[in-house]
């Protein structure tokens, strides 16, 4: 990160400090200060919280009006480093515990409604041109991520990237995708709602679903959504929509 001042005093301001405020557990590193400008490097802990954080930079300056303090603010995001990292809701549970998820309003995926169509944890799901990978994970914990703003790391190239989720209900926004380049790109997504008896084909559909005292007969339905790659690049990261209607189950890599 760098700062500069800029200042139309004459004479030029004088004794220019700059500091530079990062989160806890950050140590930026100055690496050039010269009368008007300063500049650090700040590498990122490895243990640091997925997420935003906030670098503040202050310039304190004196010139014939006066001393003055100035600053600026820049955004550091700090990626998940997988998908199944970023879980955050239970959306599986056993037919015998239907109380254990809830993936939206008090309904639930039925682990046993999924597995008669074949996908149990860690089950590979032809989607065309590409295979998805189940949330290989106990039934009853975390099996899916809410889109609320993350990015998630994902490292490659290839066409697009293809997500597999649902809906509840139908849900939409942009996808940031994050180039190697330091470049994105963006593109609006839309996926129906999960319980949609009409519309685009699904991945796969299970035949029930749980309520929270019986079973509630009629398709649960899984989508592919693709976001195109810029031609030639390779991608680093995604960031979801804020949506949180918008459930994901796995992610890959179109070639």
């Amino acid at each position: 990160m760098s700062a500069r001042l800029e200042t139309s005093a004459q004479p030029p301001s004088l004794d220019v400090t700059f500091s530079l405020r990062a989160p806890q557990g950050w140590q930026p590193l100055p690496e050039t200060t010269t009368r008007g400008s300063s500049a650090w490097a700040i590498p990122i802990p490895d243990d640091a919280a997925p997420g935003r954080h906030e670098l503040v930079a202050t310039a304190t300056f004196t010139d014939p009006a006066g001393p003055h303090t100035v600053t600026a603010r820049a955004a550091v995001i700090v990626a998940y480093p997988s998908l199944a990292a970023a879980f955050d809701n239970t959306g599986i549970a056993d037919d015998r515990h239907r109380g254990a998820a809830d993936f939206h309003d008090g309904l639930s995926w039925s682990a046993q409604a999924l597995g008669s169509v074949g996908i149990v944890p860690g089950a590979h799901l032809d989607a065309g041109d590409v295979s998805f990978v189940w949330p290989d994970v106990p039934v009853a914990t975390a099996d899916n991520i809410v889109a609320r703003g993350q990015t998630i790391a994902l490292t490659g190239s290839g066409s697009a990237v293809a997500l597999l989720g649902a809906a509840a209900p139908a849900a939409s926004g942009r996808v940031t995708l994050w180039y190697a380049d330091g470049t994105t790109s963006t593109e609006t997504i839309a996926l129906p709602g999960w319980r949609a008896r009409a519309g685009p084909e699904p991945v796969a559909s299970a035949p029930y679903l749980n309520g929270p005292r019986r079973r509630i007969h009629g398709p649960a339905n899984l989508y592919r959504v693709d976001i195109p790659l810029e031609a030639g690049k390779r991608v680093v990261a995604f960031t979801l929509p804020a949506d949180p209607a918008l459930h994901l189950f796995s992610v890959t890599l179109v070639p």
